[in-house]
């Protein structure tokens, strides 16, 4: 597992978090002040980006059931909302079937150097996962449109 993931200063300010607090409002019922819900927003976001570090070191969740991401984020709402949101605000990146951390390899390229074998172990016999072969999602996205994944 990761032992460190880099935040950048000002990244909880940064206006794609206010865009993913308004795409994702909060229950109307439970009357959360903004400001409270836009702290929420945040721990969504920093859960994810824990979660990449930890089990998708390369910032491909494409493997990743949705349904486990967003009990990573601790979002108990409908998980393809969550995604869709994230990649609404520029969190993630989705092309075709590979979905990426934005900027991940950019920001925290190396964390799988600091993985135990355990976790190792762990990544490879879920790769796949049903969704077909794990693949390097730079590699493939440098490829021509006809060559890459449908």
């Amino acid at each position: 597992m990761a032992v460190w993931f880099k935040v950048w200063i000002g990244s909880s300010r940064h206006p794609k978090m206010a865009k993913l607090a308004a795409d994702l409002p909060p229950d109307t019922t439970a009357r959360i002040p903004a400001f409270i819900w836009l702290r929420s927003v945040r721990a969504v976001v920093l859960s994810l980006w824990e979660y990449a570090a930890s089990y998708a070191p390369s910032g491909d969740l494409s493997a990743i059931e949705p349904s486990l991401i967003a009990e990573a984020c601790g979002w108990r709402g409908e998980p393809d909302k969550l995604i869709s949101a994230l990649v609404r605000s520029g969190f993630l990146d989705r092309h075709g079937k590979i979905l990426l951390v934005h900027d991940w390899p950019e920001r925290n390229s190396g964390i799988e150097k600091t993985s135990t074998p355990r976790v190792q172990r762990w990544r490879e016999r879920h790769s796949g996962n049903g969704h077909g072969p794990v693949v390097d999602p730079l590699r493939e996205l440098s490829k021509p449109p006809e060559e890459r994944l449908a």
